[in-house]
């Protein structure tokens, strides 16, 4: 856990980073998979309101050009990730899974997956899973009896822990809410006193 401060509980998720992490591919392909399961159960007199996973991919893709007047085949590098979030209630329903994807990145790619407002007491679990992938072949070309080859490269990462967020409020106890009533009724007979006056 990160921080739980007013009804905000943001907690570290590192494993993801770990898991679907891999070295550059220059020849053949290489494919990481995340899966995590985590158990929400809010302290009593309290519910759920939302939550929230964001995260940053990091991606580069080279591919070496043949070299001008000589005869050869263009590498290529290609990568694609995917991350997604959904939620499951005891009663074995299930919240809309959102997701995000990407193809071929150079740079930076920030992300947040939010499952909009809720309104749930109780326990509730999440499902995460994740995938990144990357293909590369070499350029060749032949220059007289000469062949030549250099590699393409492809990675994608993610660039830190990913951030899930969930939001909490306190749920009124029935006693609260006579006691809200009881100082409405108060305010009202003040006031309709000094109307009279």
């Amino acid at each position: 856990m990160i921080s739980d401060i007013n009804g905000v509980a943001t907690f570290a998720l590192p494993n993801a980073a770990d898991q679907l992490a891999f070295g550059s591919v220059s020849y053949g392909f290489l494919h990481q998979t995340y899966a995590g399961l985590f158990q929400l159960n809010t302290r009593a007199g309290y519910k759920i309101t939302g939550y929230s996973l964001s995260g940053e991919f990091g991606g580069t893709r080279t591919v070496q050009a043949v070299p001008d007047g000589l005869t050869g085949t263009v590498g290529t590098a290609a990568t694609r990730a995917a991350l997604s979030i959904g939620a499951h209630l005891p009663d074995g329903s299930g919240l809309p899974t959102r997701s995000h994807s990407l193809a071929d990145l150079n740079g930076s790619d920030g992300f947040t997956l939010s499952s909009g407002p809720l309104d749930h007491t109780g326990a509730l679990a999440l499902e995460l899973d994740g995938y990144t992938y990357g293909f590369g072949t070499p350029s060749t070309w032949k220059d007289g009896n000469w062949s030549s080859t250099a590699p393409s490269t492809a990675d994608v990462w993610l660039k830190d822990s990913l951030r899930l967020t969930v939001y909490t409020t306190a749920v009124p106890e029935p006693h609260s809410y006579a006691l809200m009533l009881a100082g409405l009724a108060l305010v009202g007979g003040l006031a309709r006193r000094r109307n009279k006056a």
